[in-house]
């Protein structure tokens, strides 16, 4: 564990769909004596990725102990928000996590994970570490997840069930909601929302976007040093070379190469996004929908600088 806390870290954490996935694979293709992680401790793997998983954390810490509710990045986050673990607790146990990183020979280590963000602030406070914070416009978000139908092959299997993605009417995490089944929800976290049995998947994201983006937000301002805000369109859209290179220097400091953003920015222009889970026919936000959006989040979103 020790030697883990010695490598140069950096999360990327945001609410997912904002090229956390990209981060996760393609950074370490740019940085040297970078490792590169996406979603370490997520269940839903293909059969070969889930026995590397298990040698890596055993089978009762990676498979029973998530399940209970007692590990795994997004189980430790909720716990944390809602006071059931101390900071003390979910530290130790997010190390014991990635106790088997401790044996990787590279310098830096990249993890993006959207599951992190109860626990931003604490790993903020480890040895050798950096936070990296993405925000996403609510409209491009929110557009996003309702044209998935699902987010992995895992899930598309269980459609055939009738089984949905995250916030669906099918929702198995939302239905089960017990020990590891759990989904963000008001409930799960503390918060008092009347009505939101009778949400629509739609109203569902459009809380979800506000609650992880007012605490990226707030740890935001509380930055020390070692944590950095970005929005997805500035990196993936604009291709903002100003931005690009901050993020890098942000990342790398002394390492950092002046080559590295142009790099980048072509990596990002031969990307294709996967559309293997999307729906076939976009679905695009209403007016009734954006008005909807902007009344819930318009204060959020001029802190964001999304006008």
């Amino acid at each position: 564990m020790s030697n883990f806390t010695e490598l140069k870290k950096n999360f990327v954490i945001s609410t997912g769909r904002t090229g956390t996935r990209f981060f996760g694979k393609f950074l370490k293709d740019i940085i040297p004596d970078c490792f590169t992680i996406h979603e370490p401790d997520t269940l839903n793997k293909y059969l070969p990725d889930f026995i590397v998983k298990v040698k890596q954390y055993g089978f009762y810490r990676y498979f029973i102990l998530k399940l209970l509710g007692k590990a795994g990045s997004r189980n430790l986050s909720m716990k944390r928000i809602t006071g059931a673990y101390t900071k003390e607790k979910c530290i130790r146990e997010f190390l014991i996590d990635r106790k088997w990183a401790g044996s990787l020979k590279d310098s830096y280590y990249i993890e993006s994970n959207y599951q992190l963000f109860g626990l931003a602030e604490d790993i903020a406070a480890l040895e050798n570490t950096k936070i990296i914070l993405i925000v996403r416009h609510p409209f491009g978000f929110i557009k996003s997840v309702l044209n998935r139908t699902a987010y992995n092959y895992f899930e598309s299997f269980f459609r055939n069930f009738g089984v949905g993605a995250m916030y669906s009417k099918i929702d198995p995490l939302e239905k089960l909601n017990i020990l590891g089944f759990k989904r963000p929800t008001p409930k799960n976290v503390g918060e008092d929302v009347v009505g939101w049995g009778k949400f629509s998947r739609f109203k569902k994201l459009v809380w979800y976007w506000n609650f992880i983006n007012n605490r990226l937000y707030n740890i935001h301002l509380n930055d020390l040093g070692n944590i950095r805000l970005y929005r997805f369109e500035d990196i993936f859209v604009d291709r903002n070379e100003k931005i690009i290179k901050d993020f890098f220097e942000f990342i790398l400091e002394d390492d950092f190469k002046s080559d590295m953003p142009a790099k980048f920015i072509e990596m990002t222009k031969k990307k294709k996004e996967n559309t293997a889970f999307v729906n076939k026919k976009v679905r695009e936000l209403t007016d009734t929908e954006k008005n909807y959006i902007l009344e819930k989040s318009s204060r959020l979103m001029n802190f964001l600088h999304y006008e």
